[in-house]
């Protein structure tokens, strides 16, 4: 390698830095390409409009895609915030094949372990042959915190 002080260098691309918020193992995809996990520093990229997205991660909302415009010789800058979530834990008592819905889908049947977005969830039993439902229950979910219901059938 030579040193050439005069040489102008590469032009005419622009570059993309991406941040995940918080730091966690999300892939970022550029325009539909995996490139990096947790972010991505300064990709070079030919100017124009471009799209960012993440890959989803568990406990987490993953942020919409972004479309992006990159000019030439300038870095555009990109967070990615993804918003933690809450885990529901449904069980039913005696162990029965009953639907579970959470605010008015059916979700599964025997009981359910899922993350959701968190604030307030109706969470409600299905009819069972020679059992009485349980009413259906309200629970809160917090960031990051688990929250279990039984519903006892009768």
């Amino acid at each position: 390698y030579a040193s050439s002080p005069g040489a102008a260098g590469p032009t005419g691309d622009g570059f993309l830095r991406v941040s995940v918020s918080p730091s966690l193992p999300a892939q970022v995809l550029v325009d539909g390409t995996p490139r990096a996990l947790y972010g991505l520093d300064w990709l070079k990229v030919p100017p124009g409009q471009h799209t960012v997205s993440f890959s989803g991660v568990e406990g987490y909302t993953t942020p919409a895609s972004q479309t992006v415009t990159v000019s030439a010789g300038v870095t555009t800058n990109v967070t990615g915030t993804f918003v933690q979530r809450g885990l529901l834990r449904v069980l039913t008592s005696p162990a029965v094949a009953a639907t579970i819905s959470v605010d008015g889908l059916p979700r599964d049947d025997w009981g359910l372990w899922t993350w959701l977005p968190t604030g307030s969830h109706q969470v409600c039993f299905g009819a069972v042959t020679g059992y009485t439902a349980p009413a259906c229950q309200n629970v809160t979910l917090t960031a990051g915190n688990q929250a279990t219901i039984t519903g006892t059938y009768s």
